[in-house]
């Protein structure tokens, strides 16, 4: 599993850090902002210098700690903990695998305190400083997206991200009203958001996790069932935060949304254009869109449409000039336009090549595609470097 490894040497340094944001698919799909891995790696940069000064001043002799601890013993724990967590970062950077790495941290972090200062108040300061603010993030941590039981909101009508009833009772009329069914093209998608919007008569329906099943399965059967019988179906999922945006298409252009296009195809739906979709007031960060669906023909889009030969010749190009990033390609899905769309690394990056060539990409933290070269430009595609391509050192901060 591949989805949260470092891109680069200047990303990997950058994963502890990164680590303390309020942001998901960091190293663990929800939002848990962990601030241990950070203060360790200060910590024990402080504990090297400070050592590193005593060596050269001779004459200097520390004064006694008022905790009794063997420097040997310190120095052992922070190189263990130090190796563990460089062997976890460069091996996955997954969180589920990261668990003895994660834990030796305070450890760690502790040790290079006591190697660093013999001031007791200085030790209170910066445990209860950590401490304190570890506390806040666990507390304060968007509840949606947490694993954290210490959250200080439940599942209750006055929830983080309630809507003012207003917004949804358009919506939830047409729910008690029409067979409504919800679907959505991802994962992670904020399904039970959308639950308040159109309330219990509704149906909902994940496509990116049925899409696994073959189509000869019962649960493929059962999932065209359910919009064969449905009177209105509905495709929604997370936008970027856009206050200033009311309604509008379903992104910026219809073209980078292949391979959702395709994924409602298979199941017998489709994108109405004539329609406008609908975005509702931000929450957390994020905005669901609700965009009609129009009834069509199911398609196997893995072999309706032969695989257009110049965009496969991007996508193979892009894997050899960055491996270890676009390589490891998904068989990729196409459409009568003449484009291509795929996953590589365990959904780690989202690309799309469209018929111009135009290549679009999308990292699994990110709502929307963004454009990594234009087609015009695909003749220069040996004068670009992979880290000028990926935009390497900012992986986790898009």
């Amino acid at each position: 599993m591949s989805r949260f490894s470092p891109d680069t040497w200047l990303d990997a340094i950058q994963l502890p850090l990164a680590m303390a944001q309020f942001k998901g698919n960091v190293y663990v799909e929800p939002i848990a902002p962990d601030l241990r891995p950070a203060a360790f790696i200060c910590l024990l940069v402080a504990a090297c210098l400070v050592t590193a000064v005593r060596y050269r001043l001779k004459n200097f002799k520390p004064e006694k700690a008022p905790i009794e601890f063997s420097r040997r013993t310190a120095w052992a724990l922070m190189t263990a903990t130090a190796i563990s967590l460089c062997t976890w970062i460069f091996s996955s950077g997954n969180g589920r695998y990261g668990l003895v790495a994660i834990t030796l941290t305070p450890l760690g972090a502790l040790a290079a305190l006591l190697v660093t200062t013999s001031s007791i108040r200085m030790y209170l300061l910066v445990l209860g400083l950590l401490t304190s603010v570890q506390a806040i993030f666990l507390i304060t941590a968007d509840p949606d997206d947490t694993w954290s039981k210490l959250t200080l909101y439940r599942w209750t009508e006055k929830h983080a991200d309630s809507l003012p009833p207003d917004k949804y009772a358009p919506w939830r009329a047409i729910a008690d009203k029409n067979s409504t069914l919800i679907v959505t093209t991802r994962m992670l998608t904020g399904m039970s958001s959308l639950y308040q919007v159109f309330g219990p008569n509704a149906k909902y329906m994940g496509l990116g996790y049925i899409d696994i099943f073959s189509e000869n399965s019962s649960e493929y059967q059962r999932a065209l069932q359910l919009v064969q019988r449905a009177e209105k179906v509905y495709l929604s999922y997370a936008r970027q935060e856009n206050p200033d945006k009311k309604d509008g298409a379903l992104m910026g252009s219809k073209n980078t949304l292949l391979g959702d296009r395709q994924r409602l195809r298979k199941f017998g739906l489709a994108i109405d254009d004539q329609e406008r979709c609908v975005l509702l007031p931000s929450r957390m960060g994020a905005q669901l869109q609700i965009c009609p669906l129009i009834k069509v023909a199911p398609e196997n889009f893995y072999s309706a449409h032969p695989l257009p030969r110049e965009p496969m010749r991007v996508l193979h190009a892009l894997g050899v000039k960055c491996p270890g990033i676009l390589d490891q390609a998904r068989p990729p899905i196409s459409d009568n336009a003449g484009g291509i769309a795929t996953h590589v690394h365990d959904g780690k990056y989202f690309v799309e090549i469209l018929a111009n060539l135009d290549i679009y990409v999308r990292h699994r933290s990110e709502t929307e595609h963004r454009m990594m070269l234009a087609g015009k430009n695909i003749n220069n595609l040996d004068y670009y470097s992979c880290d000028a391509l990926m935009d390497s050192g900012k992986q986790y901060w898009h």
